[in-house]
């Protein structure tokens, strides 16, 4: 069991197949570890479920690989990002893309007349490019397409244009740059979500059915009691929660100096007033995480008594100081009811994966650099 794991984590390369790429979620679980769990834990047909579904990457494994997958997380952006990844493309939304793409043709030419729009930072500045009026202007299109899959396609595209747009850049691009980034995404989009939609029919030829792919915009503590008559016939929780004392924006995006500002849910039209706490199970300020144990604890207490008995609980976390918040870790697994696969010193050591590209920072010492996230195994005991 491990050693296939553990070769799996040692895949370092930045994940581009499927549909993986069309989105860069931070500190998203690695599609080799979820490819090989999967497999290792379920069959073709077997449910897997995900409380921290963040940006789908356990769906589109799950999906690819012929499994069926409930994922579920209290960001209407994950929730979002996953229903847009994963769930497969007809050929009637391919064409329906298509269409309005060639429409659209180049946006920074078709919408010229596009004018700056405001950009609202965390802190209160404001700053108003151009080229964010032209993204805006391309989401008003938006509204033509005939599918609501093909629009919820579209607004991926525009959301992965933003990212690679304003994310972590210092000064603002110019609006025919923007458009031939939207250009350049929206056939790296369309070419690998037909070649993913072919797979996943290729697994499982009724891609119209929704019972394949539920999304649920939940607190991953109240999971168990929207779906409890469907956990009892969940194969495999896979899951990577929010990592104690790692502070991580998964809402946001950061311009001009790490400025956070709420672009993705203003182009997605959610509503976003939640702190960076709500979103990682504890406040930045917090030293000993004992908020967060608490809350994790009873996160995984209500999971365990909804699934059948030995159903294979796969955590992929990383902490601060792991020295002190892995043994922490595991006591609350302990308190949640739940049965280490191995033995507990094996099962602590499982895997370690050195994370490349890692986009976060220590919230107690900035000094610290943790770098590693662990795979941690369990079996439910209800």
């Amino acid at each position: 069991m491990n050693t296939a794991i553990s070769r799996a984590s040692k895949i370092r390369s930045v994940a581009r197949q499927h549909t993986h790429s069309l989105y860069r979620y931070p500190a998203s679980m690695s599609p080799s570890i979820a490819e090989t769990v999967i497999r290792r834990f379920t069959r073709p047909g077997d449910l897997v479920l995900d409380p921290f579904c963040g940006g789908g990457t356990t769906a589109v494994e799950a999906l690819v690989s012929g499994r069926s997958a409930i994922c579920a997380d209290l960001s209407a952006l994950a929730v979002f990002l996953t229903r847009a990844k994963a769930r497969p493309l007809l050929q009637d939304h391919i064409d329906d893309l298509r269409k309005w793409l060639d429409k659209l043709g180049d946006p920074s030419q078709t919408l010229s007349t596009a004018t700056p729009e405001a950009i609202v930072t965390k802190s209160g500045l404001i700053y108003s490019p151009k080229s964010y009026g032209l993204l805006r202007g391309i989401a008003k299109k938006i509204s033509s397409l005939e599918f609501e899959q093909s629009r919820t396609a579209a607004k991926l595209m525009v959301l992965r244009t933003g990212q690679i747009a304003f994310d972590s850049r210092e000064k603002p691009i110019t609006p025919t740059i923007l458009g031939k980034i939207f250009q350049r995404t929206a056939v790296e989009f369309l070419s690998k979500h037909e070649a993913y939609s072919q797979k996943c029919k290729q697994q499982k030829p009724d891609l119209s059915g929704q019972r394949r792919l539920t999304t649920i915009l939940c607190d991953a503590e109240h999971l168990a009691n929207r779906i409890r008559h469907r956990l009892k016939h969940c194969s495999l929780v896979l899951t990577s929660p929010p990592y104690p004392g790692i502070h991580v924006l998964y809402h946001r995006w950061q311009i001009r100096g790490r400025k956070e500002v709420a672009l993705p849910f203003e182009l997605l039209g959610l509503q976003d007033g939640y702190s960076e706490a709500h979103y990682t199970l504890a406040p930045r300020s917090e030293f000993d995480n004992a908020k967060y144990f608490e809350r994790i604890t009873r996160v995984f207490s209500a999971i365990n008594k909804a699934l059948s008995p030995s159903t294979p609980i796969v955590q992929v976390v990383a902490f601060s100081r792991p020295e002190i918040q892995l043994p922490l870790y595991l006591e609350a697994m302990d308190t949640a009811g739940l049965k280490p696969a191995l033995h507990r010193k094996q099962s602590a050591t499982l895997v370690k994966r050195e994370i490349p590209n890692a986009r976060w920072y220590v919230r107690t010492d900035p000094t610290l650099t943790s770098r590693k996230e662990y795979v941690l195994i369990h079996k439910s005991t209800s």
